[in-house]
């Protein structure tokens, strides 16, 4: 038996495949780890009636954050159904 080497069309399925699964294996616990960190900050988010300058602009750059890191957690949704379709297609293609 041969050994498994890349060839000119990139590296065999087999390689592709372990590739993408600890592309995935990184992926989920990352999303989660910033979800989390959203939910704290929209947890620490005081509204209230009178607030000083400072208060109100802490809390436009937490707002601002809060946002930010919606836009990231969707980012790595996104990255983590293209990384299992491209799991689906290197198994079809075995």
């Amino acid at each position: 038996m041969q050994p498994v080497t890349d060839n000119i069309f990139g590296p065999p399925p087999v390689d592709q495949l372990g590739a993408l699964r600890d592309q995935r294996a990184l992926l989920g616990p990352l999303r989660d780890d910033v979800q989390a960190a959203w939910c704290r900050l929209v947890a620490a988010h005081v509204e209230g009636s009178w607030r000083s300058h400072a208060q109100r602009a802490y809390a436009d750059r937490v707002h601002d954050l809060c946002r930010e890191l919606q836009m990231v957690v969707r980012e790595l949704e996104a990255a983590e159904a293209t990384v299992n379709s491209s799991i689906d297609r290197v198994t079809v293609g075995m």
